[in-house]
């Protein structure tokens, strides 16, 4: 049998996965702040594995369901997109093929996300108000059981096709059977590691073949050989190697409702800066070490503050004195100028049309395609 023929076969018998020439392109979730747009090439990749690490309060769950968020709205419009293809073509249809159509129909779905609390942090409240739709997200909080269960149950979510996002709270929480059946004072060894190297094995195909998005969220521990070593993370091996992404977050600057840096005669701090490192990136050249986002208190990612200062760095907001002048990013022209940088920021918010054209300007400097021709 010819070597072509080989390859038809394969991917006949087993789906698409010989591929000849250029490998299909990585699909991506966009996070709302541009600057991680930027740092990481256009977001969290599709069939791939991210972490998420940080200490306490650097930002870490606010991140994730920022990436929800987005990802639900991704799935809403290819769902709409899909189901409007398929109303036409049951229009157009002859009576034998209208039957065909109308089923899948029936059987197309909205992806859900996943998401493994074992911490019992998340908050349903604190969801809707960063744009989630709880309805769209399975949740779940294993009660005093080893975290192998909740992991093969997520395996088999994954594998029904009807999952796009699993996120993973946190693998500094999580506890193995062993250590369940024992006393707090008996010792035991590679618990979490070995069921970390056990879940990713058996995942990660099914990752990779159903398009799914994968998140952990791990957190920072001492590392007593090395001082200096600020993301020192348990997992274990295997968990460091899985990732395609790993960005190491933490808690900046302060500022007030100027958004200048808050001091201790600030009468309140309006929102926080949180700094990340680029720790591993195979998803795109790794050349983009570090960046920031802002978190505005009570309502989640800065989106109007990081479009403001990011556009500054473009070009797009021109700054004499105390007025910042927007620019048209596809003409170049001048549209409006605004005395003071809260009242700029807060013309941006106000006026979305304006944010929505300056964010995917930014995004679309930040992928890979135009670094790489």
């Amino acid at each position: 049998m010819a070597l072509n023929d080989l390859v038809d076969k394969i991917n006949k018998e087993y789906g698409t996965v010989v591929f000849t020439g250029k490998l299909p392109s990585k699909e991506r979730i966009p996070f709302s702040s541009p600057y991680l747009n930027y740092v990481t090439y256009g977001g969290v990749c599709y069939g791939a594995s991210s972490e998420f690490v940080g200490a306490e309060s650097s930002g870490k769950t606010t991140l994730v369901l920022d990436i929800i968020k987005n990802f639900q709205k991704i799935e809403d419009e290819h769902y709409q997109e899909e189901m409007a293809k398929l109303k036409v073509a049951f229009e157009k249809a002859k009576p034998k093929d209208a039957e065909k159509i109308a089923s899948e129909m029936r059987s197309l779905v909205k992806r859900k996300a996943v998401y493994l609390d074992i911490e019992f942090s998340l908050e349903p409240e604190w969801m809707e108000k960063l744009g989630v739709n709880p309805d769209d997200v399975i949740v779940i909080q294993p009660d005093a059981m080893g975290v192998e269960t909740p992991m093969n149950w997520i395996v088999d979510m994954a594998k029904t096709g009807e999952i796009g996002l699993i996120v993973i709270d946190s693998v500094g929480s999580m506890i193995s059977d062993a250590e369940e059946d024992k006393d707090i004072g008996e010792a035991t060894y590679g618990g979490v590691s070995k069921s970390l190297t056990r879940f990713y094995k058996k995942i990660m195909a099914t990752v990779k073949k159903n398009r799914i998005a994968l998140i952990i969220i791990n957190q920072t521990r001492a590392d007593m050989n090395n001082p200096y070593n600020r993301f020192n993370r348990p997992g274990g091996q295997m968990n460091k190697f899985a990732q395609s992404l790993t960005l190491g977050l933490s808690e900046g600057e302060k500022l007030d409702e100027k958004y200048a840096e808050a001091t201790s005669k600030s009468e309140m701090i309006f929102a926080r800066m949180t700094n990340v490192q680029m720790i591993k990136n195979k998803t795109a050249p790794p050349d983009r070490q570090r960046t920031r986002f802002t978190i505005l208190y009570g309502k989640g990612i800065d989106v109007a503050y990081d479009v403001f200062c990011m556009a500054g760095d473009m070009g797009m907001v021109m700054v004499s004195g105390a007025y910042y002048t927007y620019i048209e990013p596809v003409t170049g022209e001048e549209l409006i100028k605004v005395q003071g940088k809260s009242k700029a920021v807060a013309y941006l918010r106000d006026n979305p049309s304006l944010l929505d054209k300056l964010w995917h300007a930014m995004y679309e400097k930040s992928g890979t395609e135009e670094q790489t021709e």
